[in-house]
């Protein structure tokens, strides 16, 4: 999506940064290799994969959402650098409960409240890990994840902060509902255009909740290397705000 840094190595899963990298079911381990997916079915549990800071001390937590392409490599320079700021980082595979191998409209027009369902169920699991302090966690989401995200924020209480990359909220009457929110988007985006998030941006701070913007202009809905680097230390630093230092 937005390129890598192979001089950092950015290009693949931060193993080197965890103590164990996990791919388990939200309700019980995987036996054996750890890296085994869980089956999933409609009412089964959601695998995900989890990624940790060296340090093993209890801290903030961001559920992270992926796109309408799944859990790609593309995703994790995102991932090394909250992992490095001190997050531990749980990523659901949420198209594993609907079978979905691409989030294409007709997928999110059938899917999209499941998938919100799944996310749900991940969170529950994320709060309940014991190197997880359930009073600092936030949501970042990126295209459909940031929509999943925003709908998500809004149904779960003690959500911190959410971070939204290029998305949008399916519904405004959810605003009175969402916790501190950065919304990133580029000026040019055809996808999902500036104008609706400028009315999310509007609709947040006409309730007094916190929202921040970072508008990349000429960018389009999928954000070129420089800026998305850019947007990764402010979105960074928007759950700095809001997970460590109240």
């Amino acid at each position: 999506m937005w390129g890598s840094n192979s001089a950092l190595h950015m290009d693949e899963p931060p193993t080197k940064l965890v103590k164990r990298p996990l791919r388990q079911s939200p309700v019980r381990s995987v036996p054996g290799d750890p890296t085994t997916l869980m089956p999933a079915s409609n009412f089964g549990p959601i695998p995900f994969e989890i990624f940790r800071p060296r340090a093993s001390v209890r801290g903030p937590a961001i559920l992270f959402v992926h796109g309408a392409f799944g859990l790609t490599p593309s995703y994790y320079p995102f991932i090394h650098h909250l992992v490095e700021s001190g997050y531990v980082i749980v990523a659901p595979l949420y198209f594993a409960r609907t079978g979905t191998v691409c989030g294409g409209p007709k997928e999110v027009e059938k899917h999209f409240f499941a998938w919100v369902g799944s996310l749900i169920d991940s969170m529950f699991e994320l709060r309940s890990r014991a190197d997880v302090d359930s009073s600092r966690v936030g949501i970042a989401g990126i295209s459909l994840g940031a929509s999943l995200s925003l709908a998500l924020a809004a149904q779960c209480s003690g959500i911190k902060a959410v971070v939204e990359f290029f998305g949008e909220v399916p519904d405004l009457s959810l605003a009175s509902l969402m916790p501190p929110t950065l919304i990133v988007h580029g000026g040019a985006d055809r996808h999902v255009p500036l104008a609706k998030v400028l009315k999310l941006a509007h609709a947040l701070r006409q309730r007094n909740t916190p929202c921040e913007l970072e508008i990349y202009a000429g960018q389009r809905h999928v954000i070129g290397t420089i800026a998305f680097h850019h947007a990764m230390r402010q979105a960074t630093a928007f759950f700095d705000k809001y997970l460590k230092n109240e």
